[in-house]
């Protein structure tokens, strides 16, 4: 006779690595906020649980193909909340947020027994991680890669409480004015044969006018997933040789989870400083470099390239980044990279 699983059997069976591995991939899919993918990842292994049993953990890649299963309010709790921090009620609220996104189906038993079965689209599985190809470092070309980008960055800014609804639309907006504006300061990755966008930066020289913007609260800024049609940006571009520009702006900085590792975020990191050098030679008083990261696994990897967490904003979780433009410069990202750890959860 199988043996009868259990929702604790998730986490015994089912790596942490392997299930952020996945949360990391989920997020901003079906509009999967981090909280709801990391959920959705759980509940998808114990459906793989009861299906195949757990003869064969642990578990490295699940299959989409799921059979219905019994999940009652009390046994997602346990799955959701491990550390016994949720409750019955807000698990049941969760699986109502999956049925909204048509990602769960459920039916009514004898009972407390609730049957649900997962409507698990294709771009939830993993790409191989064999998969063949090369990836290489290009200049941003919004005429077919605005959406590849765009998406890549609804994930980002899924950290971000108070992004719109229109935020998809505000970003290909936005990445359309910025490649009209400065074109030189938008670079991607390329993954080949298709060259398909997979990382992202955008890197701008700044106004003086608009230096003040450094020293208020990042939120008073306008983010990219807030630009519409009537928006004015805050942050104005320092006209080409502009002596009194001293300030360059990254942006936007973004790697598609799957492809989150050392070679890549080296490969972005080298063509960042490429990009700076080539905007320092045209504005000769350049000098400092600030960014600002939603995601925190980005501000993480920020200041392990030597920038500084500035004064935090009191109303939100942002704040601005800074380093020097000859330290950034002059870092050898080889070496310090070394030492960063892509399979955090954060």
């Amino acid at each position: 006779m199988p043996q009868e699983i259990k929702p604790t059997d998730v986490q015994e069976c089912f790596p942490e690595t392997c299930q952020q591995r996945y949360a990391n991939h989920l997020i901003g899919k079906s509009g999967l906020t981090p909280t709801q993918a990391r959920h959705f990842v759980r509940l998808w292994g114990y459906g793989y649980l009861k299906q195949h049993g757990s003869e064969n953990a642990p578990i490295t890649t699940l299959n989409r193909r799921i059979s219905s299963f019994f999940c009652s309010h009390s046994e997602a709790a346990t799955l959701f909340y491990p550390e016994g921090q949720g409750a019955p009620r807000s698990a049941g609220l969760m699986i109502n947020k999956f049925v909204a996104k048509q990602l769960v189906r459920r039916e009514l038993f004898s009972g407390n027994k609730t049957r649900i079965s997962l409507n698990i689209p294709e771009s939830f599985e993993l790409p191989s991680s064999n998969q063949p190809g090369t990836i290489n470092a290009d200049a941003f070309n919004p005429r077919s890669d605005v959406p590849h980008i765009a998406r890549l960055l609804e994930g980002v800014f899924s950290f971000d409480n108070k992004r719109p609804m229109s935020m998809l639309n505000n970003a290909r907006r936005g990445l359309r004015q910025w490649a009209q504006r400065y074109p030189q300061g938008l670079r991607v990755l390329r993954f080949s044969p298709k060259n398909t966008p997979i990382a992202f930066a955008a890197i701008f020289p700044i106004h003086q006018d608009s230096e003040i913007a450094f020293d208020l609260p990042p939120s008073q800024s306008l983010h990219l997933n807030r630009i519409h049609l009537n928006s004015e940006d805050t942050i104005q571009f320092a006209p080409l040789g502009d002596s009194n520009c001293h300030i360059a702006y990254v942006r936007s900085w973004a790697i598609h989870p799957d492809f989150w590792n050392y070679d890549n975020a080296l490969l972005l990191a080298k063509d960042t400083q490429a990009t700076l050098r080539q905007i320092h030679e045209d504005y000769p008083e350049l000098s400092e470099v600030y960014s600002l990261a939603i995601h925190p696994r980005l501000e993480a990897f920020a200041t392990t390239l030597g920038f500084e967490i500035m004064k935090p904003d009191q109303d939100t979780s942002l704040c601005w980044l800074y380093t020097s433009l000859d330290d950034f410069l002059a870092l050898n990202v080889d070496d310090v990279l070394l030492d960063f750890d892509f399979n955090s959860d954060t």
